[in-house]
């Protein structure tokens, strides 16, 4: 009966870790930053269009062990640093995906990069 007891708490404490999975469900490339209730920036992270991050909170030197205080706020932006959008009263171990977040969730598209233009090595003429 002990070790069953020794073996829940276990069990309970691994479940209750302070993570988050950020998903980048948008078109455009964003930053996230994870802010906890004290302020304190737990991350930030360049997540690309369509991809996600696991989080999982790691103890600081100057913190100890004692995980972030919750709620979280977790702040999307654009490439450029504008707002895309935020995500208020997140709690642990939630699923956060950016489309979900308030704001104007747009980002300014630099036209000026370089797109992809096919090589016309690999395009085959018709009756070839």
């Amino acid at each position: 009966m002990k070790y069953l007891t020794v073996c829940s708490l276990l069990l309970f404490s691994m479940g209750t870790a302070d993570s988050l999975r950020l998903i980048n469900d948008s078109p455009f490339v964003l930053d996230c930053i994870v802010m906890a209730a004290t302020g304190d920036v737990m991350v930030d992270r360049r997540i690309l269009q369509m991809e996600h991050y696991q989080w999982n909170f790691q103890p600081q030197p100057n913190r100890g062990n004692t995980p972030a205080l919750t709620p979280y706020t977790v702040i999307w932006r654009c490439e450029d640093g504008r707002d895309y959008g935020t995500s208020t009263y997140v709690g642990q171990n939630e699923w956060v995906p950016a489309s979900t977040a308030e704001g104007k969730k747009i980002c300014r598209i630099d036209r000026s990069a370089p797109t992809y233009k096919p090589n016309p090595a690999d395009q085959s003429e018709e009756g070839d």
